[in-house]
């Protein structure tokens, strides 16, 4: 049984060494277009091989009886008699040059605008250097030389002739990350972009105070424990994954947390697994207990490939069926009559369905006096009735087995088609062939597709021709519930909106005759523009309680906020929606529904304070 030390020495470096290979991969196959995450896991791998330095240098392999030439290939950074030198050889071995060259530029890639000279002058520099320090480590004693003692502490290796310069070296480009972070966090327009750049010069910040601690313990011969080393790295490296997890930094787009969490948790399962098994086969067989390290990183970089793969394989799939459907749909051009538009959505419809393979659909025309049947896909049985009230919806939505009578029974999917604040149609699937309900992944394969629909339907002449567009049943059950007090019209809340800061509007508008309004209303307060503060008010309290009952939100902001912060940052901020789309990490489709929704949902609310007041 080794120390506490040793043993708490190798957990620490067994742990950093497994957290940086995985997140290195999971950076890369999640973002594999940017050079920002190449980069950026070939520093973790670098920062890797100093943790298989150490946990060598502890437990070394055990020497062939023949060393074979070809061995050399496997170990390049390493120095050539590294397999008969003894233990603290290994600490010899991978350099932390090529870790320091590589998250350098990373952090200049990360500075505002474009690569010029004195940028290129500077990563091209850093590389020459690491370089340079990897060659005279492996090949010379004139940086870094093992001598005997206790590989647990960092003296064991002693400082050469030419330590000093490549230390300052090294010194000087974690300075210069630090400042391109500080840079970039200083320069950033948005909140969780800053935040994004103080977590990684936290990590560069904590990774960096290894560099004097080296060089105390090196040059003066301070026995210091290398596992303060080790978890300095340990530290860093985590905060680098805690910023990908919760601010997607490093990474292109937004990072799924749920996807973060499970990769983690299951290789740390796989782990465990994998490890027990090499401790039995350790045991039984006499092997050398080094060969745990290669399992664990051989384990996580096949299973890395493999989900990457998966995943990589899915989105093909999803993404020519995307364009198929996309293609289908843009090639419609507006009818000229009746049967020309039914020939025309019936072609793209069957597109649609079969897309995701659905054993049904159907799209119901919303017009003035009546729900009409305007397209189907493999429907068995005829033109059928179906009441309005189960066609409107504010969004996609899941309809349970069973939720709608015979023969809607198997009925899955309704997706609602809106321009607008008017619902033009609905779309009714049935359930998949292969399955009760529609996965999440094909709802998504839809959403645009479906967009592309509502337009060609507003857009086509037969619908032009309509009284009026987008006029449906419960249109005209509004008109008549618009003068009673429980009911405010969606259409004059988005015009509300829009005009939330002209008071002379609002006061003109027929939400200023609502008995809301006059809570927000002095005796001195006679004007129209008196009333438009009034209703400013009223929609500004009212969207208030839109908001989740929480503290601010965090970044990647929930979901649950998405519906307040779209009306209150487009609104009430008067931001720009690609501003609101980036800050929420949504698609222009999903801004606009989640838009949609909210309107809906304030509309109705309104209503309900209304008919409260007696």
């Amino acid at each position: 049984m080794g120390s506490p030390l040793l043993i708490t020495t190798l957990i620490v470096n067994f742990s950093g060494l497994a957290a940086a290979i995985w997140l290195g991969w999971f950076v890369l196959t999640r973002s594999p277009r940017r050079l920002i995450s190449w980069l950026t896991s070939l520093m973790l791998w670098s920062v890797a091989g100093l943790f298989l330095n150490i946990i060598l240098a502890l437990i070394p392999p055990s020497t062939p009886p023949a060393i074979p030439e070809w061995l050399s290939i496997l170990l390049p950074f390493w120095p050539v008699g590294v397999m008969t030198g003894g233990p603290n050889v290994w600490l010899q071995g991978w350099s932390v040059s090529l870790a320091i060259a590589l998250w350098h530029h990373v952090t200049v890639l990360m500075r505002p605008g474009n690569l010029n000279i004195s940028r290129w002058i500077r990563i091209v520099t850093g590389y020459l250097i690491a370089a340079a320090a990897i060659w005279v480590q492996a090949n010379t004693s004139l940086f870094l030389v093992s001598a005997p003692g206790d590989p647990l502490y960092v003296n064991t290796l002693k400082a050469g002739a030419l330590y000093p310069l490549f230390a300052l070296c090294l010194l000087l480009y974690t300075a210069m990350s630090i400042r391109n972070l500080s840079g970039s966090a200083h320069s950033a327009g948005v909140e969780i972009s800053r935040t994004q750049y103080r977590t990684l010069l936290i990590a560069t910040l904590i990774a960096g105070f290894t560099a004097p601690i080296s060089v105390l313990s090196s040059a003066m011969g301070l026995p210091i424990p290398m596992v303060l080393i080790s978890g300095l790295l340990c530290i860093s490296v985590a905060l680098m994954g805690f910023g990908v997890a919760n601010y997607s930094a490093l990474m292109e787009g937004r990072t799924i947390r749920r996807d973060f969490y499970f990769s983690a948790l299951s290789i740390v399962l796989i782990i465990i697994v994998y490890s027990l098994i090499s401790i039995l086969i350790v045991s039984i067989y006499q092997v050398n207990f080094s060969i745990i390290v290669f399992v664990v990183i051989l384990v996580i970089t096949t299973h890395s490939l493999i989900d990457a793969g998966r995943g990589r394989f899915v989105r093909m799939i999803f993404q020519r069926k995307r364009g198929q459907i996309r293609s289908n749909l843009r090639e419609l051009g507006t009818p000229r009559s009746e049967e020309e538009f039914a020939a025309s959505i019936n072609q793209a419809f069957h597109s649609f369905c079969e897309s995701v393979r659905a054993t049904y659909g159907m799209i119901f025309l919303m017009e003035a006096n009546r729900i009409r049947q305007i397209a189907e896909f493999d429907w068995p049985h005829g033109r059928t009735q179906v009441y309005p009230d189960d066609l409107y919806r504010d969004d996609v939505s899941h309809v349970s087995p069973g939720q709608f009578g015979p023969p809607f029974e198997e009925a899955a999917l309704l997706i609602p088609l809106y321009k607008g604040s008017d619902q033009l149609a609905t779309i009714l699937l049935g359930r998949p062939i292969n399955g009760v309900n529609f996965a999440k992944a094909d709802v998504e394969l839809l959403l645009h597709p479906s967009d592309l629909l509502a337009e060609f339907i507003f857009s086509s002449r037969l619908i032009a021709d309509s009284d009026p567009i987008g006029r449906t049943v419960r249109e005209t059950e509004r008109k008549s519930a618009a003068t009673s007090s429980d009911f405010v019209e969606v259409a004059l809340v988005e015009d509300a909106l829009k005009n939330l800061y002209d008071f002379a509007h609002l006061g003109d508008s027929p939400i200023a005759r609502l008995k809301l309004v006059q809570p927000y209303l002095s005796k001195d307060s006679v004007t129209h523009v008196d009333k438009g503060k009034a209703v400013y008010q009223l929609i500004v309290s009212s969207l208030e309680k839109l908001r989740p009952e929480q503290d601010a939100p965090r970044d990647p902001i929930p979901r649950e906020w998405h519906s307040y912060l779209v009306l209150h940052d487009a609104y009430v901020e008067d931001r720009l929606n690609r501003d609101i789309m980036s800050k929420l990490y949504i698609s222009e489709g999903t801004f606009n529904r989640t838009r949609r929704s909210a309107i809906r949902t304030l509309a109705r609310m309104l209503g309900e304070m209304e008919s409260s007041i007696h």
